[in-house]
């Protein structure tokens, strides 16, 4: 038995769990939803076939490990083909998990009864390194990043190299110059893997502020993702937004002032158009940023950013020297 409360978190807009709960009803839970939050019991679940009406990381890591340990054999379709989805896989295979087809949208587990412990590298984060290459360029600058897993970001770096960003990867190392990261984007849309990533669309549109001409992203994977725009314009950035789509003319001189990181990625975004501002930014609700970068005050000021922390909601970011 559990009971949980319902999700909370970054404001990106809707994030319905109903093909979490279907999945998991479809394998033997009671699930039961009260204003509060959610109230299941099972004994052990049993093999199914589940259809995902819509591609879904989430719920898609929600089925694989119910089924793991399911009697019987479960059969996932249309599943999300995101790396996050067949690298929990991998892991859950050196656990004993049988598992086959992860990486096509197609999944077959075979349930088992126990699973033994495993022995796994966490693999590095694409997005993470997609945002710092966002920071190259917004910062003009060069900078060397390890273990990164271009083959996982094709789509990023096919922009990348349209708005003028240079790079060049030797071995497990990734060179990257963005001096002439200026041009802007004529269009750029999100979507699933292994399309342009929803999570790299704020950091991008920080980048294009600085970028000479008009860009348009059109945010197609969740309808409120555009709330760092609206922070970039007290810095003097030139955004329209409607609708799902964003036009940014660039070329504004960004201003420094105080901002609020209301999620993750727009948070990250901010520290972004920080690096191109005037004068001092602070950026307030750092508490969204740390949860999905470890240490970017770190690595930012590594790379020669001068960034603070006076508290564990504040950042404050100074003009670059």
């Amino acid at each position: 038995k559990c009971r949980i409360g319902y999700p909370g978190g970054c404001t990106i807009g809707k994030r319905p769990i109903d093909f979490h709960l279907m999945a998991l009803r479809a394998l033997g839970a009671d699930v039961r939803e009260n204003a509060s939050g959610l109230d299941g019991e099972c004994v052990r679940f049993e093999g199914q076939d589940i259809v995902f009406p819509k591609s879904s990381v989430g719920a898609a890591q929600q089925a694989i490990l119910a089924a793991v340990l399911a009697k019987g054999v479960t059969h996932l379709y249309n599943c999300a083909k995101e790396p996050e989805v067949f690298w929990l896989c991998r892991y859950l295979k050196t656990m004993g998990a049988l598992i086959e087809g992860e990486e096509t949208g197609e999944i077959t587990i075979r349930g088992v009864d126990e699973l033994k412990g495993g022995d796994y590298r966490i693999p590095p984060d694409r997005i993470v390194a997609g945002t710092y290459l966002c920071a190259a360029a917004a910062a003009r600058s060069k900078i060397i990043l390890h273990n990164v897993p271009v083959e996982e970001l094709q789509s990023f770096m096919e922009v990348y190299r349209k708005i003028g960003g240079q790079y060049q990867v030797n071995g497990g190392t990734l060179e990257v110059n963005g001096k002439n990261a200026v041009r802007p984007a004529v269009l750029v849309e999100t979507e699933i893997y292994p399309g342009f990533p929803t999570d790299l669309q704020a950091p991008l549109m920080a980048v294009l502020t600085g970028a000479q001409g008009q860009s348009t992203i059109r945010e197609n994977i969740f309808d409120r993702r555009f709330g760092s725009a609206f922070q970039m314009k007290k810095m003097g950035a030139d955004i329209s937004v409607s609708g799902n789509q964003a036009i940014i003319r660039g070329g504004k001189t960004l201003k420094g002032t105080q901002v609020q990181a209301g999620d993750l990625r727009g948070g990250a975004a901010l520290l972004i158009a920080a690096l191109m501002a005037e004068g001092e930014t602070c950026v307030t609700g750092a508490g969204f940023i740390s949860r999905g970068y470890e240490h970017i005050c770190e690595d930012l000021r590594t790379l020669g950013c001068r960034i603070w922390q006076p508290g564990t909601e504040d950042l404050r970011i100074y003009e670059r020297k």
